[in-house]
């Protein structure tokens, strides 16, 4: 009896031993398992969460500041750029001003052929003053009178001789507007306040303006070229480098 006791005994030991020897073997590759799960972890979240991810960051946003900067002064070099030409702008406007030579004539002043001057107007290209200049008396016809058919006018004015000067012709529409302008209106050229011819042709009629008129109404009427009006003769001259 006591043998079959100590036999199970024995058997339950080594029972015991062989049933340890197993968990113990498998309880090392699960550790070893765990582990090495753990060690991959930590080693998946070294990139995330090292210094070297959040310096690239870094440096990223910081280059997008100096880019940003950059482009800041990129667009104020551009409005210094604007306000340089408009500067120059400015100088070329100043120079071209300074450059205009003062003209030998003014408005009312007596030309060179005893008439008025009546128009003038400067060419910085050429450095050329051009003037308009009117007779100083109306024009007479043949007969000696002062009013005449339009045909009378025109060759009343071509054939007039006054101050040596043979270049006159009967004042166009716009020659006489300003004659009735800047002459009539100031009380210079000694106009009577009556129609005057011009040259210019309107059909099978010719243009006038009326002297009689209130102060600046110079509007231009047709008139056929049988009626009997007055005329003014004028001549176009230049001032070259203060040359007449």
């Amino acid at each position: 009896m006591k043998a079959r006791t100590a036999t199970k005994h024995y058997i339950l030991v080594i029972l015991i031993s062989i049933i340890a020897l197993i968990a113990a073997g498998c309880g090392n590759p699960v550790t070893s398992s765990l582990s090495g799960e753990t060690t991959d972890e930590s080693s998946e979240e070294s990139p995330g969460t090292g210094t070297g991810a959040g310096s690239s960051e870094s440096e990223t946003e910081a280059d997008d500041d100096t880019t940003e900067a950059d482009d800041d002064t990129t667009e104020a070099d551009d409005d210094t750029t604007e306000v340089d030409d408009d500067t120059t702008e400015a100088d070329d406007d100043t120079t071209e001003a300074d450059t205009v030579r003062p003209a030998a004539f003014e408005i009312g002043d007596t030309g060179p052929a005893g008439g008025i001057i009546f128009d003038s107007e400067y060419d910085a290209d050429t450095d050329t003053w051009t003037y308009r200049e009117a007779a100083p008396s109306d024009l007479v016809n043949e007969s000696g009178e002062a009013t005449m058919t339009h045909a009378q006018a025109l060759a009343a004015a071509t054939s007039l001789v006054s101050g040596d000067v043979t270049d006159w012709s009967l004042a166009s529409r716009t020659e006489l507007r300003t004659l009735y302008t800047e002459l009539h209106q100031a009380d210079l050229g000694t106009f009577e306040a009556a129609p005057y011819w011009s040259s210019t042709v309107n059909g099978p009629n010719y243009r006038y303006i009326d002297f009689a008129q209130t102060a600046g109404n110079e509007d231009v009427s047709t008139q056929d070229g049988e009626q009997l009006l007055r005329g003014r003769a004028v001549r176009v001259f230049t001032d070259t480098a203060d040359e007449i």
